[in-house]
């Protein structure tokens, strides 16, 4: 399959605004997170609350 020099700069652009959204939505999530009383991640989960 061959590709043109503007298809390969379409799919580049593409894979570029993918990439900026699924920041802008990590962003978000952790936003909610933080809201609803998570910090990110730091606290310790205990073994309970991983095999739950």
């Amino acid at each position: 399959m061959k590709y043109g020099r503007a298809s390969l700069l379409n799919m580049g652009i593409v894979h570029d605004v993918f990439l900026l959204k699924t920041a802008i939505q990590m962003t978000e999530f952790e936003k909610m997170l933080e809201e609803q009383g998570f910090d990110g991640g730091d606290k310790e989960i205990n073994d309970s609350q991983l095999q739950a």
